[in-house]
């Protein structure tokens, strides 16, 4: 998919890059994760809050552009709200790190969750191959 010559990656807000997609256009949406816990809430990436409404307003274009034809992976927390949004897609809970944290201890055992309106294999570190077709939830966490 990426190696065409045709290949355009754009860095912006996704309301004004998403509308000019068609059939077969890859998107990858990182919006800001949903907040997991208390102290994991932090949405302020700009001068707008990303919250429930921005994140309900994110899954309505996700379908919009499955509705299209386009190829859509996002990536999000590992939390039932998104599970919620996007329970009709590829849902993969992947074992994560994170880097920044006061309590080194708690960087690791992290999960976050790979959604994709489209049927995708994953091969893992033990060089297993999973193949995930949608809808379904699966979890592939390498120890």
């Amino acid at each position: 998919m990426l190696n065409s010559a045709e290949v355009k990656i754009v860095c912006d807000i996704y309301k004004n890059t998403t509308l000019k997609c068609k059939e077969n256009d890859f998107v990858y949406l990182d919006p800001p994760y949903f907040p997991v816990s208390r102290t994991s809430n932090f949405t302020d990436y700009t001068k707008e809050s990303f919250g429930i409404q921005q994140h309900q307003e994110l899954a309505s274009e996700f379908d919009r552009l499955d509705s299209i034809g386009s190829k859509v992976l996002l990536s999000n927390s590992n939390s039932e709200y998104v599970k919620s949004l996007y329970k009709k897609y590829c849902i993969l809970k992947v074992k994560s790190t994170r880097s920044i944290n006061c309590n080194a201890d708690r960087r690791s055992d992290h999960h976050d969750l790979i959604i994709s309106n489209y049927n995708i294999t994953i091969k893992d570190t033990k060089k297993a191959t999973h193949k995930v077709n949608k809808p379904m939830i699966s979890k592939i966490v390498s120890e």
